[in-house]
């Protein structure tokens, strides 16, 4: 990543990552997969979303930096509205948007994890491995809770969504979704690295105002790169169990 020196070098390199990633011979080519097999996907990839909590909460614990673990307790508070337990959780939503599109609760729970995907979990909690009092590993965090957690599933979501809307969800009116339409919107990438702000309108935006506080030296700044190179390679591995079946 010796190319990658500035905050502008790593924005353009950050969009050249989510092309990447959403050129994934399987989502890509999500039209070719049979409904038996992307319903397979959906189940599938229910149990990286069931990871999102314990991911936020293990990198709140390690975070030693204030603005980034404020942030962070905001995002991770808002999978759980309503304070007294009478609104669904967004994992709730999920079952909802998969019980809209014609999946049964047996299906839902009587789905395993592939190997695949327990390797997926197993690689990505294996980030928090190293010193929590290092620069480079606050970094590590950050961007595992940004790229990981909030620009990646946006980007996942827009492949997803076109099949998931010709199953019957809509963004809105009689079959709302309430998970992934929503998880599209408001976890995107929308401004640039430093354009970014707290006041930004989506989670990506928000923490890479946060981010790019930490982000200021050459070494860093292509360490992140590094980081979020490796998260690419996460997710991709994960799609690969499904190129076969497509």
């Amino acid at each position: 990543m010796t190319n990658i020196r500035t905050l502008d070098d790593l924005d353009v390199y950050e969009n050249v990552l989510i092309q990447r990633f959403q050129q994934h011979p399987c989502l890509h080519n999500l039209v070719s997969l049979s409904q038996a097999s992307f319903v397979g996907l959906l189940l599938q990839r229910r149990f990286l979303s069931l990871a999102f909590t314990p991911v936020y909460d293990m990198a709140i614990d390690g975070l030693t930096y204030p603005k980034g673990k404020q942030i962070a307790r905001r995002i991770l508070r808002e999978e759980y509205p309503g304070e007294r337990g009478t609104e669904p959780s967004h994992r709730e939503n999920l079952v909802s948007d998969l019980l809209q599109i014609g999946l049964t609760h047996h299906q839902i729970m009587n789905a395993v994890p592939s190997d695949a995907t327990l390797k997926t979990l197993q690689r990505t909690f294996a980030f928090f491995a190293g010193d929590p009092d290092t620069p480079h590993y606050q970094v590590k965090l950050m961007t595992l809770l940004r790229f990981w957690g909030e620009v990646l599933i946006a980007a996942e979501y827009q492949m997803l969504w076109p099949r998931l809307e010709s199953m019957g969800l809509q963004e809105s009116g009689e079959h709302p979704s309430l998970f992934y339409y929503p998880h599209l919107v408001h976890d995107a990438k929308h401004k640039a690295l430093t354009r970014s702000s707290v006041n930004a309108t989506t989670h990506s935006d928000q923490l890479a105002s946060s981010l790019q506080s930490l982000l200021d030296k050459e070494d860093v700044i292509a360490y992140c790169a590094e980081i979020e190179t490796e998260i690419v390679a996460i997710k991709s591995g994960f799609y690969d169990q499904f190129v076969r079946a497509a």
